[in-house]
């Protein structure tokens, strides 16, 4: 019997030899070819501001809900993720120049007037709840639960500049004040410089556990939803702008589809709050057994 030498030294004659060193060299190139695009893949490059529960460091670590759909959705694509951590005001610029490929933040504006250099995703994140919420001790549940828009307006309101669909409505009020950041708004609203904050309820529910407010406050006023798309940077993309998004678009649907959107949602809020995936996973109750924040409303 040949050993393994003997047999390879066998083909030495003609066509053999040939036939496997084309046989061979054809497979080392398509080994060469496919190891080049798995290990070269291009990083897309997110940008965004730090705002829990969507982007924050814990111990010196990312994390948080955007930041962890976003890295899980670029490696499917076959991609891996870059973060670019910048205040909010200079997220679009970011897009704009080139800068970054994608917004790791929320965007729910989809009226139609971004610029020709960006492009907005199809299939949506998710949708959220945005409410008013207002110190218990100034019992007004029972007169703004039902209360129209005009009727809100009549308040000193504090609002969220990153939430434009509905916050826009709010904001030519003669009593209303815009805010950067949920931490300044709830202090505001502790202090009684304003009657009500106006955020997404998730925001809402992280910042007042983080500032030790939960049980002083109750939602007292519910506006509507928000829904959050990706946004596409085509001065970074060029013409392959349009696939990035189709393709995401088929990522986003797939991960929702197998139930790894609801996943990482529980992981650090109550899924009732996100709309279509509130039935996707039993609740997650994290509020303090006292905290009576998320009363029905």
């Amino acid at each position: 019997m040949k050993t393994f030498a003997g047999r390879l030294t066998s083909l030495s004659d003609g066509h053999h030899l040939s036939f496997f060193r084309r046989y061979l060299f054809a497979l080392l190139c398509a080994i060469s070819v496919s190891s080049s695009t798995l290990s070269h893949a291009e990083p897309l490059v997110s940008v965004g501001d730090t705002l829990p529960p969507w982007f924050y460091h814990e111990d010196s670590l990312p994390r948080g809900i955007v930041l962890d759909i976003f890295d899980e959705l670029v490696k499917r694509m076959g991609h891996q993720l870059n973060v670019k951590v910048v205040p909010f005001r200079r997220i679009y610029a970011e897009l704009l120049s080139g800068g970054a490929h994608l917004s790791v933040m929320l965007v729910s504006d989809t009226r139609g007037y971004y610029p020709p250099e960006l492009l907005v995703g199809k299939e949506p994140l998710f949708s959220y709840r945005v409410v008013g919420a207002a110190l218990k001790s100034r019992q007004l549940r029972g007169p703004l639960k039902n209360a129209s828009l005009e009727q809100l307006k009549q308040f000193r309101l504090g609002h969220i500049r990153l939430l434009p669909e509905l916050t826009d409505k709010i904001s030519f009020g003669a009593q209303s004040t815009s805010y950067g950041n949920d931490n300044m708004m709830l202090k505001s609203l502790v202090s009684r410089r304003i009657d009500v904050a106006v955020t997404s309820e998730p925001t809402l529910f992280e910042t007042s556990k983080r500032l030790g407010i939960s049980d002083d406050l109750q939602v007292v006023h519910t506006l509507g939803r928000d829904r959050f798309f990706l946004v596409w940077s085509l001065t970074a993309l060029g013409d392959r702008g349009e696939f990035f998004a189709r393709k995401a678009d088929e990522v986003l649907r797939e991960m929702k589809q197998q139930g790894r959107l609801a996943e990482i949602i529980s992981e650090y809020s109550q899924l009732d709050f996100f709309g279509e995936f509130g039935e996707a996973l039993p609740r997650r109750d994290l509020c303090d057994k006292n905290s009576k924040l998320l009363e029905q409303h």
